[in-house]
């Protein structure tokens, strides 16, 4: 800002008392390379622009470096230019500063300017320059840029071009930061093709305006006419030209007074007979519009349109054709003619033919009119020289004051002649009054007018007399707000005759009472800096007032504010401010959080320092107090302001910004999945791409909780919309997982550490949606288990989708807990889970769970699975956990097993559920010894059928593997029960094989093992033992009789209570034991019906009724009442199964056998030798009647068949006491 100010000779103090000599520079700095910390460059400038900057550009630099950069010629016969394109460096350049020295070597190089603040400079007088940069300890900014390429020596900005048709760039030097001072240009631009022409269009223009473009600007000139040029133009314009023949020039010139942005001009080369549409300014100077060909004969069928506007909307056009010659005859000219619409008038157009030198004028009746020129086949002429030019008509008058009354409704006003901009010299001042008992309050809408230090040339004052308001303004400036003390204030605006801008706008009124000392005003931004400055910078400095600035930006885009100046009150000697910082908050409030420079890492300013602020969100919010003292130095700050996208120049080291798209996107916390780190703080705010949409953003989340239990330690804030208190959607801290949605375009993650213990984070997926939230999220499965836990809510409608981690992975999800819903009949109801192998309904559904439910899994297929929750308005239940995690290990695992003398039991994978598709698993099953066999047998089957078992298939191989071994049977149907069979060897193989297509409920096979039947002959234990043999079979009879009485009592009893229980085919049916409060829990789809009757009632759990029994069961056995029978340790596992029945106890069962023992005594056979027998035969019987008994009731045997809820009560191994009483099989 205000670089015109600083620019003064370079006086300089001698060299070395600012720097020192280069050649100690580069000496140091070359030992420095030597020793691996250099900081000096070597650059070669070629034709083509390139850039350096100075170290940790545009963030800050680093303190006490000193670099050099040596830029040679790539050319020796040309010249290197430099072109500073942004400079802020520390102010006193006693403490740091930049310099360009030129010369062959650092010996002899001399120092041309050395430069600090924000003043920018171009070099191009040698083909060696050194670049040197030095800074201190204190006081670091964003640094420089610099672009250097090489041009020739007769005059580095004199280039010739050649056009072709396809359309290049042309620049101004330093565009697009700003051209620099007394620069002389020329572009000669020829045509490739001699017979085609040029054509010239003003893309950007922002060149110093004044009156008849006396000071800065850019002329067009035709060589084929050379008598006067075509065009001269400055200020804001984008005209177009042709060349009449294949050359045309351009020349750009500026003074040492101002400068601006500079031009981008588009040139190609176009047909002899191309004359399309072109846009031409007038301006005050002359401008010259000549016929294609001029002077020469113009071309055959043409149709030119060239309209011509006035750089003043007030302003009118004058046309003077000074010399036509077009073939035709007046007044009707039916061959060629030229013609003048006066557009927007019902006068008639002029027609002009033939040949004339007498000058024709016309003026228009508005700011545009249209020239067209159309010639035939035949008869062409030299064509005409047309000069066109503005004219201003009834001119307003330089100055005027005026005495303006304030209401309580707003009234507007502007600069005359506002938005259009007018090089008049002029001073206008305003007074506006309000009732007494009022004040006056200034709401400034928009202020263009020329930047300058002191604004020296262009201002806009506002003062009541008082020391509180005395307001100095220039620059580009919108929404600052400013009270006056008394009923009255003074608004003056002065111009000089150049560069003046559009001028303001501002709203008035008359408020009630005295003024606030907390006052509020909003500054909207623009793609282009406006300007701020503290109140009374420059003139007085207002006492003991709270000024709050909200800057708004448009939607998804960020804030970038940068002090360009601070003279905030601080201790010289220790740098301590003495007056409050100036604080910076991201978001619409003071409430929301606040905000860090990103250059010197501090919240805030004061003193001397230069910081950037950007915003995360579209809001940021500055607060300024000024202290109750009296101060007549110069004491405040000036900045500037602006919207745009300035992730790619900031990046942020946690959050950012992002763009919500249809897709799934991912945002985590830093080090995720590591560990966050602590005094953290980070914000993402995520746009979505209309107003109309809305950001859906779920995941899981693991944050330290903190030691009061309420999320005091690390939590994560999200907001709908920026970040205010009100917007709040939820704070969340822990372990666990959700969903939510914005109501809005924007949603506002904020997360902060305190400095204890950290977690994991978080990890999130969001898109953009116009559905209604249904509460879920999405969800990732990773190999470590995570949870999700939900409670019961009436009016609910959840899905929660589960992606893997990897590619190479695959979901499982695990049913904890389950309490939800009742069965009712054939369905769930209104309450009930459903679960989807993929991410939507369309997906396959695997199960449907209402009621109670503990320990089931379920396996996907593919990337995805989805959890759907639904309730009434009245739910039953209190929750369900689901275990989630991804594996990598194959499904069928555990596959190496050990067979015991009790039965375990193999299950297919996800049983009772469905199996999955696309398996081939394989369990080697291993009998201990070769003496011992596998006996095995199928008690449960529910296999798709195919022919010849070629889909899915259970199978047995009598062996290690089903290659090498001998198939025992294979079955790919439904079974009740199969035969026992047995391996002839010591292992046995199970293969279970599936396709990709429909699934059933699986399989549950019993193994156990024995000694090989082909070993129980004469030798054996049964072989010459008559004695034993006999006692035994005495004894076991006794024993079998007892066996069998129970037996009939528990068959009798059972029959009677489940007679009218319809247990639902291969689905779940309720178990034996429950709590007395629960209810039946199916997870069987609503359209998969039931059979009639299914002698194999798959486990729900332990919480329901049974159907048909209508009361609630009592309690299981317990273990040491059953556990002597016949070594059968889960054969009743549900209280009230032994009501009314006399089951002996273990001193009972010892009683009854001593019968037994007395037989074997009376027929004189020896105690020992019956005893073998009677053990022997009671192992052979105990495993019969455990069959016998589970045969006998079948719908009692396996309803306890889904999956166990303790890792203890393995699926493949035997059953123990007490631990599965209520979720293992009989």
């Amino acid at each position: 800002m205000y670089s015109d100010a600083r620019r003064k000779k370079d006086t300089d103090l001698p060299l070395g008392r600012v720097l020192p000599t280069l050649a100690t520079v580069i000496t140091l700095l070359c030992g420095m390379h030597t020793a691996g910390a250099a900081c000096l460059h070597r650059l070669i400038a070629l034709d083509s622009p390139q850039n350096f900057t100075s170290p940790g550009y545009p963030v800050k630099y680093p303190p006490n470096i000193n670099c050099v950069w040596h830029i040679r010629a790539a050319d020796p016969n040309k010249v290197v230019v430099l072109e500073t394109l942004d400079s802020m460096i520390h102010i006193n350049c006693k403490q740091d500063t930049a310099a360009v020295f030129q010369g062959e070597s650092y010996e002899t190089a001399t120092r041309v300017r050395h430069w600090c603040g924000d003043l920018r400079y171009n070099f191009d007088a040698s083909n060696s320059y050194f670049v040197f940069f030095r800074t201190d300890s204190k006081y670091e900014n964003r640094g420089f840029q610099i672009r250097y390429y090489q041009g020739p020596s007769s005059g580095p900005y004199d280039l010739d071009l050649e056009a072709t048709r396809n359309a290049q760039n042309l620049i101004s030097p330093g565009y697009p930061v700003g051209y620099f001072r007394d620069m002389s240009c020329v572009y000669s631009i020829q045509a490739a093709q001699s017979s085609d022409r040029v054509q010239i269009d003003v893309v950007h223009m922002y060149i110093e305006n004044s009156v008849s473009c006396q000071d800065d600007n850019i002329t067009i000139i035709d060589p084929n006419v050379g008598k006067h040029d075509v065009g001269t133009i400055c200020g804001q314009m984008k005209p177009s030209y042709q060349s009449t023949g294949n050359r045309l020039k351009i020349s750009f010139r500026s003074n040492s007074i101002k400068q601006t942005k500079g031009f981008m001009i588009k040139y190609k080369s176009i047909s002899n007979s191309d004359c399309g549409d072109e846009e031409l300014i007038a301006t005050d100077v002359d401008s010259y519009l000549l016929s294609p060909g001029y002077p020469s004969r113009y071309y055959s069928n043409l149709a030119c349109r060239w309209t011509v506007s006035s750089s003043d909307p007030e302003g009118k056009i004058e046309v003077e054709v000074l010399h036509v010659e077009i073939s035709g005859t007046p007044p009707t000219c039916n061959e060629d003619r030229l013609e003048v619409d006066y557009l927007r008038s019902s006068s008639q157009n002029e027609v002009i033919c033939g040949s004339s030198t007498q000058t024709q004028t016309f003026v228009s009746i508005d700011n545009t009119v249209l020239i067209t020129f159309t010639s035939d086949g035949a008869n062409e002429g030299q064509g005409f020289d047309i000069r066109y030019r503005q004219v201003q008509v009834d001119k307003p008058s330089g100055s005027y004051d005026k005495t303006l009354a304030a209401t309580e409704t707003e009234q507007v006003l502007t600069s005359p002649g506002y938005p259009r901009i007018s090089l008049i010299r002029q001073t206008c001042a305003f007074i506006i009054r309000a009732p007494i008992g009022y004040h006056v309050r200034v709401t400034l809408i928009d202020l263009d007018i020329e930047l300058a230090r002191v604004c020296r040339y262009d201002r806009l004052t506002i003062t009541d007399g008082t020391s509180t308001l005395d307001e100095l303004w220039c620059g580009r400036r919108a929404g600052e707000v400013v009270n006056s003390q008394k009923n009255y204030l003074t608004v003056t605006y002065t111009t000089d005759d150049s560069n003046n801008g559009q001028g303001f706008s501002l709203k008035y009124s008359a408020v009630r009472g005295s003024t606030s000392r907390v006052q509020t005003m909003t500054m909207p931004t623009r793609n282009t800096p406006l300007y701020l400055t503290s109140p009374g910078f420059e003139k007085r400095f207002p006492r003991g007032i709270t000024y709050s600035y909200i800057f708004t930006a448009d939607p998804q885009q960020q804030i970038r504010l940068r002090v360009t100046e601070s003279y905030l009150r601080y201790n010289t000697a220790n740098g301590r401010c003495l007056s409050k910082r100036v604080r910076l908050y991201d978001g619409p409030s003071s409430e929301s959080s606040e905000l860090k420079s990103i250059n010197t890492g501090e919240y805030g300013w004061c003193a001397l320092d230069l910081p950037v602020f950007i915003s995360n969100s579209n809001y940021m919010t500055m607060v300024y107090e000024t202290a109750y003292v009296s101060y007549h130095g110069r004491i405040g700050f000036v900045l500037m302001y602006e919207q745009g996208i300035f992730s790619d120049i900031y990046p942020h080291t946690c959050g950012g910004m992002y763009f919500a798209t249809s897709e799934e996107t991912a945002i985590t916390s830093p080090n995720y999945p590591g560990n966050y780190g602590s005094k953290m703080f980070c914000k993402w705010t995520i746009w979505a791409s209309s107003n109309t949409t809305q950001i859906r953003l779920g995941g899981n989340f693991s944050l330290v909780v903190g030691t009061s239990g309420n999320c005091d330690g690390d939590y994560l804030n999200v907001y709908d919309g920026a970040e205010e208190k009100s917007k709040l959607l939820s704070k969340l801290c822990g372990t666990d997982s959700d969903t939510l949605q914005s109501t809005g375009n924007l949603l506002t993650v904020v997360m902060k550490t305190d400095e204890r213990s950290t977690g994991k984070g978080f990890r999130f997926l969001f898109y953009e949606t116009t559905d209604i939230l249904w509460c879920g999220s999405t969800l990732t499965a990773s190999l470590k288990k995570s949870y999700l836990t939900k409670k019961v809510t009436p009016n609910t409608s959840c899905k929660w989708v589960f992606t893997k981690e990897t590619n190479d992975t695959y979901i499982q999800l695990y049913v904890v807990d389950f309490e939800l819903g009742r069965w009712n009949g054939n369905t769930c109801g209104t309450d009930y889970v459903e679960i989807f192998d993929g991410n939507s309904e369309d997906s396959k559904r695997i199960a449907v769970l209402c009621g109670y439910k503990s320990a089931a899994l379920y396996v996907g297929t593919g990337s995805h699975m989805m959890v759907k929750m639904v309730t009434g308005a009245s739910p039953r239940g209190k929750l369900f956990k689901i275990e989630y995690s991804s594996s990598s290990e194959e499904r069928c695992t555990p596959k190496d097993r050990m067979a015991e003398e009790q039965p375990s039991y193999l299950l297919s994978p996800s049983y009772p559920n469905r199996y999955p598709p696309s398996l081939h698993c394989t369990w080697l099953i291993d009998s201990g010894s070769e003496d011992h066999a596998v006996m095995f047998k199928v008690v449960l089957a529910s296999i798709i059928s195919s022919e010849d078992c070629t889909d899915d298939y259970l199978a047995a191989y009598d062996g290690m593997s089903e290659t090498t071994g001998v198939k025992l049977g294979e079955w790919c149907q439904d079974i009740d029960q199969s035969e026992t069979k047995h391996s002839t060897q010591r292992y046995l193989t199970i293969v279970f094989h599936t396709n990709e297509d429909q699934s059933g409920d699986g399989f549950r096979l019993r193994y156990w093992r024995d000694v090989k039947p082909d070993e129980q002959d004469q030798t054996g234990p049964l072989g010459n033992n008559l004695g034993a043999v006999v006692g035994g079979i005495v004894g076991g009879l006794i024993l079998l009789l007892v066996i069998i009485i129970i037996v009939i009592c528990i068959i009798k009893r059972s029959l009677s209570k489940g007679s009218g229980a319809s247990p639902g085919g291969g689905q779940a049916t309720p178990a034996v034991v429950y709590l007395p409060s629960q209810q039946v829990m199916y997870e069987r789809p609503p359209d998969y019906p039931p059979p009639q009757y299914d002698p194999q009632p798959v486990h729900q759990g332990s919480k329901y009724k049974v159907q048909g029994h209508g009361y609630p069961q009592t309690g299981p056995v317990q273990d040491h009442e059953v556990s002597q029978l016949l070594h059968v340790k889960e054969t009743f596992s549900a209280k009230g199964q032994t009501r009314g029945m006399n089951i002996p106890s273990q001193d009972q069962w010892k009683r009854k056998n001593v019968p037994s023992q007395g037989l074997s005594s009376r027929m004189n056979v020896p105690s020992q030798g019956l005893s073998r027998g009677m053990n022997i035969l009671s192992h052979s019987l105990t495993r019969e009647m455990n069959i016998l008994s589970q045969g006998a009731d079948q719908r009692h045997e396996y309803s306890q068949s889904g999956p166990v809820e303790k890792e203890e009560c393995s699926q493949s191994g035997p059953v123990q006491k007490d631990e599965c009483s209520q979720s293992r099989p009989v």
